[in-house]
């Protein structure tokens, strides 16, 4: 995947983050911690499952997919969902 498709793939997760959460962040470190930089809880950590799954069409793999490592930081998520993206083309 080309850097500036990853970027927009992490700016979008950036606008669901801001919308689900009620918030104005302008960047997020790769390295933010979800649930303890963003005080995150258990519902709004879902919330935001959901948010992304239905903006970029696809769902997360309960099987598969470790939830808690996924969310576990920004660079976590953006990594997941693009390659998520990348293996839907």
């Amino acid at each position: 995947m080309e850097q500036r498709e990853y970027d927009k793939i992490c700016k979008e997760i950036l606008s669901i983050i801001n919308q689900e959460t009620g918030k104005e962040f302008e960047y997020l470190d790769n390295k933010c911690d979800l649930e303890r930089d963003l005080c995150l809880d258990s519902l709004e950590m879902v919330s935001l499952q959901i948010a992304i799954e239905d903006w970029f069409g696809f769902e997360f793999d309960p099987l598969y997919d470790d939830f808690d490592q996924c969310f576990s930081t920004f660079g976590n998520l953006c990594a997941y969902v693009a390659g998520k993206a990348e293996k839907e083309k």
